[in-house]
């Protein structure tokens, strides 16, 4: 069985010989089979037999298959992120959830009380069913103080090593983590009267009056102004204005200032105590330099503290806005949903749907639908913070008549304009920053095509355009937008789609009733097994219990199986705790690769968007390989937009890894391909796609190959070989000066098929390709320009 760690400290749960007995103590959150707004927390649970968890038996579990009254205890199915259609000789667990040591519930409950947060539970339920757990680890985006070493990062290509941990962690934090956090050896004795005694000035030299500047700012306040400034700083502005300001270098800092540093926020509120104590064991300064001096068990407990005080964090913003706006959207399990829209825009992140394991990305808990005008006066985007990054939680929009259609979780606190008179006339589509989490930044395209300004993180973050006008498969008559359908978690925009309802009118947008209007037709198999009619009298809220056999979608099915009537659904706010998304969107099924002129519009890509000025040649046929949506097109604009860089290039390396045993019959991959310049271009020396050349892999090689570009040497052409499916294994290039240059030197055995990359008129300024970490780059293309203007 998987290891199981505790989802607020990281650290296992299990009752091994080596561990300390706290670390077999547990709690849990759960539910019941399909019960998604029912979240509970569990009394002390046990650890029985090989590595199974139990939780006491509560009344309101019922009783039915794996839940049986008369026994004590009820086996919990730990992290479940696959709800495929039930297996009858291998069902799951009815009762499953989340677990953390029975301590690190009690520090989490202590922080939210001191942050003055409610610790609820369904909320937290909701976060967790957001986040995906790899080797039995919830990855909350950190890597739990140091216990764990995430998937390296770097600068120069597409950030995706947040995916996953990677083992072992750090042998110091190793031992740190198995000290309870709740207890804290020799922590009493700092609250027990002793003397009081002289402390060093902790490194800060204070300058005498005759080294002081004649002039300060500070020099008209009084002396209680200045105490109540430095007690709202952290230690580190006060020692920076010491050695700024005259009037504060020779100030002895008060008593309330040695207070403030155990406050929530503060460098020592880990020690919660402190607010519990009326008196210490001398100063509250002697304290806070005797706080320093303490063992494994209190760096534990501050690293547990300050991981309790980032799910704080969440929890204050999912409780700030629990409702999820918009008119809920049902996508019914194996039932292809036809819109009368005609084709759907979508942006996605790395969304997995809920048949999937959930190893990395998103997951989509909620789905919405928001008719808007072709005119209104601004929209506005709200955003939430996780782990020091933003991300986009809903959009508002504010009609002519000063009503507002809002979309998502709105925080009226970060809520930002997007645009105002500049899309008076309504907006064709928006661009896009997106990770492998969720929708980070957006702006917004005029009818104009001129971009508004942005709201969120975009800078370094892959970029994608959602334009009604991409997709002439079916023109709408008026490309403006006025049909949003969006897809969230329990905090974030994670996916959202756009089409032009081409016999709206203004008014209809100010009607939801009517502009929400739909018929689906649903097409239905004669026999799908379990498809039983619900109970009418208890229907479920909640699209989920598709694979429960308990789907509302049959409920206005006629005996022929065909739809019923229509669905219509008034704009309304609906608590997002009742979830109605299924796992299959029909639209996010495999497509034909685009043509390269479309590429731009169509696709992620990292650093940006290529302009309007440069050309794609690339593969456009079946043998491309398959790439989710969430996998930009890396770019690798060697020769600058114009190319103005290309005298510049000076040399070409290709890094090449072997394929791992499991897939013998593949070729070597392409690590990365860089760049190099004879003189620095914005203070660098190379430009790369891949990953970084200097990072060490075994059995990685090197190939290069120099180019005399500042005497007119140029790029004219590649040729890429490819094995299965559009995998690169090698390329070679070839210059106006007859030099070729192959990358690697040989093959093992000959590629399965290659393609011929040429610019016609244009010149080479650079490459593209898609780069993921199972087979590293694929898709190669180029970007090419008319530099003769």
């Amino acid at each position: 069985m998987m290891p199981v760690e505790c989802i607020v400290c990281g650290a296992g749960i299990n009752k091994a010989r080596s561990s300390p007995e706290w670390m077999g103590r547990f709690r849990a959150i759960y539910t019941a089979d399909s019960g998604w707004d029912a979240a509970r927390l569990s009394g002390e649970g046990e650890i029985t037999g090989t590595d199974t968890y139990t939780i006491p038996y509560d009344v309101s579990m019922g009783s039915g298959p794996g839940i049986n009254p008369e026994v004590p205890t009820i086996a919990l199915d730990v992290n479940r992120t696959s709800f495929s259609p039930l297996d009858p000789q291998a069902p799951p667990e009815p009762i499953w959830g989340y677990m953390f040591h029975y301590s690190c519930w009690d520090l989490l409950s202590t922080n939210c009380a001191s942050e003055g947060v409610e610790l609820n539970v369904q909320a937290l339920f909701d976060i967790c069913r957001s986040l995906p757990i790899i080797f039995g680890i919830m990855d909350w985006d950190h890597d739990y103080g140091g216990v764990f070493i995430r998937g390296f990062k770097q600068s120069k290509c597409f950030p995706s090593g947040s995916k996953g941990f990677v083992r072992p962690p750090v042998s110091h934090i190793c031992d740190q983590k198995r000290y309870d956090p709740m207890r804290v050896t020799g922590l009493r004795n700092l609250f027990t009267p002793s003397p009081r005694h002289h402390i060093s000035s902790s490194g800060i030299k204070y300058r005498t009056l005759d080294d002081l500047k004649p002039e300060d700012p500070f020099n008209s306040l009084p002396l209680e102004v200045l105490s109540k400034v430095v007690v709202m700083l952290s230690s580190r502005e006060v020692l920076n204005l010491k050695l700024a300001s005259p009037v504060f270098a020779t100030m002895i800092l008060p008593e309330s200032f040695w207070r403030s540093r155990f406050l929530p926020g503060r460098e020592f509120s880990h020690i919660y105590e402190s607010s519990m104590n009326t008196s210490v064991a001398g100063s509250w300064r002697s304290l806070y330099d005797r706080t320093r001096s303490f063992d494994n068990s209190m760096i534990n407990r501050k690293r547990v503290w300050a991981l309790a005080s980032s799910i704080t964090k969440l929890l204050n913003q999912r409780l700030g806005s629990m409702i999820c706006h918009g008119n809920p959207v049902k996508e019914f399990l194996r039932f292809q949903i036809k819109y009368p829209y005609g084709l759907w825009a979508t942006a996605i992140s790395d969304v997995h749907e809920f048949n999937e394991h959930f190893f990395h990305g998103s997951r989509e808990l909620w789905k919405r639908r928001v008719s808007i005008p072709r005119s209104f006066q601004a929209i506005h985007a709200s955003y939430v913070n996780i782990e020091h990054k933003k991300y986009i939680s809903g959009l508002q929009f504010t009609q002519q008549s000063g009503e507002v259609i809002k979309l998502g979780y709105l925080h009226p606190q970060r809520m930002v304009g997007i645009a105002g008179h500049d899309i008076e006339d309504g907006i064709v589509g928006f661009q896009f920053a997106i990770d492998d989490r969720g929708i980070r930044g957006v702006a917004a395209y005029a009818p104009s095509f001129e971009l508004t300004n942005w709201v969120g993180d975009y800078l370094g973050v892959p970029k994608r355009n959602l334009l009604i006008s991409t997709y002439p498969q079916c023109p709408p008559l008026d490309p403006r937008v006025t049909v949003l359908e969006a897809g969230f978690d329990a905090l974030k925009l994670v996916s959202l789609s756009l089409t032009s309802n081409i016999e709206a009118s203004d008014s209809d947008a100010s009607d939801s009733d009517a502009s929400d209007s739909e018929t689906y037709e649903i097409e239905i198999p004669d026999e799908i097994p379990g498809n039983e009619t619900p109970d009418t009298e208890a229907p479920s809220t909640d699209i989920f219990d598709n694979q429960s056999n308990h789907s509302e979608a049959h409920e206005e099915l006629d005996n022929d199986g065909s739809a019923g009537g229509t669905t219509t659904s008034a704009e309304s706010d609906v608590d997002s705790t009742d979830s109605d998304v299924s796992y299959v969107n029909p639209f996010r099924e495999p497509q034909p690769p685009p043509e390269p002129d479309s590429l731009r519009d169509s696709q992620l890509w990292y650093p940006e968007i290529p302009g309007p000025n440069l050309d794609f040649v690339g593969l456009v046929d079946f043998r491309i390989t398959y790439r989710q949506e969430s996998e930009p097109y890396t770019v690798a604009l060697f020769g600058g937009q114009n190319g103005q860089h290309l005298p510049l290039v000076s040399e070409v390396v290709v890094c090449t890894i072997p394929a791992p045993p499991l897939l013998q019959n593949f070729h070597s991959f392409i690590w990365s391909i860089e760049f190099i310049y004879n003189e620095p271009i914005d203070g660098e020396r190379s430009l790369l796609i891949g990953r970084d050349s200097h990072y060490p892999v075994r059995g990685k090689q090197q190939f290069s190959a120099r180019l005399s570009s500042h005497e007119g040497e140029r790029i004219n052409h590649i040729e890429a070989f490819y094995q299965h499916s559009g995998v690169l294994c090698g390329f070679e290039i070839n210059t106006n000066r007859g030099q070729t240059a192959m990358f690697p030197f040989s093959f093992d055995h000959d590629p399965i098929f290659s393609e011929v990359l040429e610019p016609g008129p244009n010149t080479i300024v650079g490459i593209y390709g898609v780069y993921n970490s199972e087979f590293c780059l694929s898709n190669l293309g180029l970007l090419t320009t008319d530099v003769s203007s």
